[in-house]
């Protein structure tokens, strides 16, 4: 499921907002959020799961999940972790948050805030 960011809020700060996902029988899964009607720029990513016995992989993936469109990755996807690497989104992209090698049936939460712009004014000059 996607989740779309910022869900029609207006301009400026959004989040933090969070998605969640049932770890499947390997321990895996993933969620993604989606611009939708303004640009976004994330300022920050936390990952973590509800059980933390076996340590799961978080990766970040822009809009498609393979090694090409990784963009930003956690060996401490289970017990958390927190990126203020920036992304930017235009309307309609995404990034996807995917586990590996996580507690079978753990709940794993992605949490981003960050910057929202007016279409077709561009990203928030200052950083």
């Amino acid at each position: 499921m996607t989740t779309p960011i910022p869900d029609g809020t207006p301009a400026g700060l959004f989040g933090p907002l969070n998605a969640t996902t049932v770890l499947d029988a390997n321990g895996n899964g993933f969620v993604a959020f989606q611009a939708k009607g303004q640009k976004l720029q994330i300022t920050s990513t936390r990952v973590f799961t509800s059980t933390t016995v076996k340590e799961a992989i978080a990766i970040i993936y822009k809009g498609i999940r393979d090694n090409a469109h990784q963009i930003e990755g956690s060996l401490s996807g289970s017990t958390g972790d927190t990126t203020n690497t920036v992304f930017f989104l235009n309307d309609g992209e995404s990034i996807i948050i995917a586990w590996t090698g996580g507690d079978v049936g753990a709940i794993a939460t992605a949490v981003v805030s960050g910057w929202a712009s007016v279409p077709g004014r561009g990203f928030r000059a200052i950083h």
